[in-house]
């Protein structure tokens, strides 16, 4: 329950046109620049040490798209798949609606952890060892 409230949420915020992974109109402003990293990466054909490395960016001496904001983990899983990708792909809707929803269940988990109030409780399943003997299932009346 709590991740599908997260992603309704994030996709409330953001909107289900910023998730499509081939609209590029919405990036504006600080987005553009974590675009253009990615892109840059993208077209660089050689892989460098450290990964995020290219020398398309500052060039001649190039630097890494960390300094782009670019989100080097996943601009490195997305270049080995670029040949199966399309020529305008953007991973920044995607990655602010699973940041949301993640924000939502770890939020969730810390205040279960934390607090022991009833409006937690409500929320919650309870796991196996909180369960009473009579809420097993086992044909008991009680």
């Amino acid at each position: 329950m709590v991740p599908v409230m997260g992603l309704a949420f994030g996709l409330w915020i953001v909107g289900a046109g910023v998730v499509d992974p081939r609209n590029l109109n919405w990036l504006k402003t600080d987005l553009s620049q974590v675009y253009l990293g990615w892109a840059f990466f993208r077209l660089d054909p050689h892989w460098h040490f450290p990964l995020s490395y290219t020398n398309y960016l500052s060039y001649p001496a190039g630097c890494c798209i960390s300094n782009t904001n670019s989100a080097p983990l996943l601009a490195a899983l997305f270049k080995l798949l670029s040949p199966f990708l399309p020529a305008s792909f953007q991973y920044m809707g995607l990655m602010g609606l699973l940041n949301a929803t993640l924000q939502a269940v770890l939020g969730y988990a810390l205040c279960c952890r934390f607090t022991t109030g009833r409006w937690m409780a409500s929320w919650r399943r309870p796991s196996r060892s909180e369960e009473k003997p009579s809420d097993s299932g086992f044909g008991s009346a009680g």
